[in-house]
């Protein structure tokens, strides 16, 4: 293991996974695949057209139960859609969660996901209670949770230390093998 991973933990269990995360309020960041383009349409009525591909969504979860509840709702499929990423989770599938404590600033992770080259922001996804560009991020390619990792610690020394737990769920629809690339 490399120096500064000792907090980062993976399997491809989501229920093993889901079960070991923290109970405690924290910031995470979820990797998606969306296989079709797709027009996604939120409570306020506002419209975003999302194309096939991958991203990365920033949130945080404060309320009860913390990073555990609310993964264990984005990788369940029977929710109340509430949330700009609800909307979008019922065209798309998660492929990757990474779970930071509270002092991970969730505008800041959503900052340096933004500030990668090649990575495109999807305008006002996600962010309708802050003043950032968006929380929802299109990336160049199919990068996994420990692939982003690397990329964000490249951008702050500082992020390692914030970082609880990585991981990968088990697909919950059928597709081909994962190919990855590390590189952002």
């Amino acid at each position: 293991m490399a120096a500064g991973q000792e907090n980062l933990v993976t399997t491809g269990e989501a229920p093993r996974g889901v079960a070991g995360l923290p109970e405690t309020a924290g910031r995470y960041a979820l990797l998606l695949d969306v296989p079709n383009d797709v027009r996604v349409r939120v409570r306020s009525g506002r419209r975003f057209d999302i194309a096939a591909g991958s991203y990365a969504y920033v949130g945080s979860a404060m309320g009860p139960g913390g990073l555990s509840a609310r993964v264990r709702r984005y990788l369940g499929t029977e929710r109340r859609p509430h949330w700009h990423i609800d909307y979008l989770l019922e065209a798309a599938e998660v492929r990757g969660v990474l779970c930071f404590s509270r002092q991970m600033e969730e505008c800041r992770l959503a900052g340096l996901l933004a500030a990668t080259p090649r990575v495109q922001t999807i305008d006002g996804f996600g962010c309708s209670d802050c003043a950032c560009r968006s929380h929802l991020l299109w990336l160049p390619g199919r990068i996994s949770a420990a692939g982003l990792v690397e990329c964000l610690a490249r951008l702050d020394a500082g992020l390692r230390a914030l970082l609880l737990v990585s991981f990968q769920p088990e697909p919950t629809r059928s597709r081909p093998p994962e190919q990855t690339d590390e590189r952002l």
